[in-house]
């Protein structure tokens, strides 16, 4: 397809061999599509390659769009329906982005996508007519698209990046980050934040979704059902496990869990959990998990915490149970202050370099 298009030739023969090599393992969604490819062609005309940070390409693929007319032709200026700058169509489009992908609409009609773009022009106090607006956003700069009657992004990763744009550079409330955040485990809008700004995801997210779990924790838990609820806050059903050729107890994560999990991976814990699994999982309760088998589980593969009668409860303090809930606490209260600690170092790094 590149070698179809209308563009400098020695531009066009770079850039195949870049992909070759490795640009298309590395942004395969982008280059099977071939308006997105045709982007990344452009992109790399004007800065000579394609970072590998996903945020910065969309950075750069953004700057690449604006300061062309049309992708598929080389050398046309824009002409803006707008008078919009690069930085204030960037912040609309950007709340435009936020608020489509809070509400999980990937695609619009014609009343909606005007309906958002008005709210988005009152908000920035824009004098520009919502229809030129979409002109703009379909035609000069085009990160929307028609879809038969309806419009869509040019590629729904778009709308994830101009989400996570806007969540990390505009004043926005805890609960609009609680919204946004929410899919962190099948969207980009997280990581790609994590990536342009840290410290403003740790504050509005991250932090306050740590104190919430950090506040279910049970004060006193010598007593049967303190320790169910210790385990019930990182899970919620106890299964049977049947693919390692022999009968296993498993803890079925719950959302705390996965958020756990991320923030392991996200900060590089995952040799401090090494580290507490072989503190926590050194003593050997086969015995007592047989008994669980036999008694609870034997008809049936998976019970819910929440249904556990006191018989059961017993069972489950007798093989050890709450010590998942003691070691996930405690790796959460590690990460809690790793980050305070990082932050707080970084501070005094930049104290130390202005009053040296």
């Amino acid at each position: 397809m590149i070698k179809k298009l209308d563009y400098d030739s020695e531009v066009r023969a770079r850039f195949i061999l870049a992909l070759e090599t490795t640009l298309f393992s590395k942004h395969e969604s982008f280059s099977s599509n071939p308006l997105l490819l045709t982007i990344m062609l452009v992109t790399y005309e004007q800065f000579g390659d394609i970072p590998d940070r996903v945020y910065i390409f969309y950075d750069l693929a953004y700057h690449a769009l604006f300061n062309k007319h049309d992708v598929s032709k080389q050398g046309f200026l824009r002409k803006s329906s707008t008078n919009l700058d690069m930085y204030e169509l960037r912040d609309i489009f950007a709340l435009f982005s936020l608020f489509t992908y809070s509400k999980q609409m990937f695609e619009m009609t014609e009343d909606e996508i005007h309906t958002f773009l008005k709210k988005c022009l009152v908000h920035s106090k824009s004098e520009v007519i919502d229809k030129d607006l979409k002109l703009e956003l379909l035609n000069n700069v085009p990160l929307l698209m028609r879809d038969g009657l309806n419009y869509c992004f040019t590629h729904r990763s778009f709308q994830e990046y101009f989400t996570a744009y806007y969540i990390v550079n505009h004043v926005v409330k805890e609960q609009v980050f609680e919204r946004v955040c929410g899919r962190y485990h099948t969207d980009n809008v997280v990581d790609m934040a994590f990536s342009m700004n840290k410290e403003v995801l740790e504050d509005k997210w991250i932090l306050p979704k740590i104190n919430k779990i950090l506040d279910l924790k049970p004060v006193d838990t010598s007593t049967i059902n303190r320790k169910i609820q210790l385990i019930s806050v990182f899970f919620n059903r106890i299964d049977e496990i049947r693919d390692r050729g022999k009968k296993e107890i498993g803890f079925t994560y719950n959302e705390n869990s996965y958020f756990l999990n991320y923030l392991v991976q996200k900060y590089g814990c995952q040799y401090h959990r090494d580290y507490l699994n072989d503190k926590y999982h050194s003593h050997d309760f086969t015995y007592e998990e047989t008994d669980f088998f036999e008694l609870v589980l034997n008809d049936k593969q998976a019970i819910m915490l929440e249904e556990l009668n006191d018989f059961e409860k017993n069972l489950v303090c007798r093989m050890g149970s709450e010590r998942h809930g003691e070691l996930s606490f405690e790796l959460i209260e590690y990460i809690k202050s790793l980050i305070l600690t990082n932050r707080n170092d970084s501070l005094d790094d930049i104290e130390n370099f202005i009053f040296d």
